[in-house]
């Protein structure tokens, strides 16, 4: 059906980029998974207890999902070593949010009481200055798309364009103060994080760092296979400098 050397490049060259896409799903998928993490699993960013559970005062974006101890410093025992967790603020009307995307998508692209400011903008600062010490301050921001639409949407007549070209269709990127703020499909819904890119890192082993095997035969089937391998892990040094707003809009 594929004769010729061409023809099965081809082929491979397609597989190789669906592998490629299917791995950068995998890690994206970890990175946010909703649920406990075990010993064999990529450490999560989402679970706020290891239950997915937004918005309790007592909970911390790390505190469970690493279970870390340095010294007496434990995340049972020192909140102040944890990341930060806070919700959106709530409508001034008193309207259940949770139950009325719609009201909360709105509430947070409208200026706040007294100060003309989206409210959005005004919970995102909040929240940047908690993460900042100084010059020591979140560089990424990531969220839903719905997220980043109201964001955007409360800039609107704020917007300056340096060059008329990169104006064209809007922007492709947004930021807010130092931080880039991206989508990510991954991330649950109603959750913007704070990070700090000097405090993150994936610690990889040497040998398996995507590394990738010989194709051979599967007796079963009139193929070859290979398979790519990755062993490490996703690490936090300094969760005190990380954040994430919850409970947002999700329309």
């Amino acid at each position: 059906m594929n004769n010729g050397d061409s023809q099965v490049l081809s082929i491979l060259k397609a597989k190789l980029k669906n592998a490629q896409k299917s791995l950068t799903d995998l890690f994206g998928t970890a990175l946010f998974e909703d649920g406990a993490v075990t010993a064999t699993e990529l450490t999560s960013l989402c679970p706020i207890d290891n239950s997915g559970t937004a918005g309790d005062a007592d909970n911390h974006v790390f505190s469970n999902t690493f279970g870390r101890t340095l010294g007496a410093i434990t995340s049972a025992s020192g909140d102040y070593w944890d990341a930060l967790n806070t919700a959106f603020s709530d409508a001034s009307d008193g309207i259940d949010l949770t139950a009325n995307a719609t009201v909360e998508a709105e509430h947070l692209a409208e200026s706040s009481e007294g100060s003309g400011v989206a409210q959005i903008i005004v919970d995102m600062t909040k929240m940047y200055g908690s993460c900042s010490i100084d010059s020591d301050q979140p560089d990424l921001i990531v969220t839903t798309q719905v997220l980043s639409d109201i964001y955007e949407t409360a800039l609107m007549n704020k917007k300056r364009f340096v060059g008329t070209e990169t104006a064209v269709g809007g922007f492709t990127g947004l930021q807010f103060k130092n931080a880039v703020v991206v989508v990510d499909s991954h991330v649950p819904d109603g959750h913007m994080y704070f990070l700090n890119s000097n405090y993150l890192d994936y610690k990889v082993h040497s040998n398996r760092n995507f590394a990738f095997e010989d194709f051979r035969t599967r007796e079963e089937y009139d193929a070859v296979i290979a398979r790519i391998f990755w062993m490490g892990q996703f690490t936090c040094t300094n969760p005190r400098m990380l954040g994430v707003l919850t409970a947002g809009a999700n329309v």
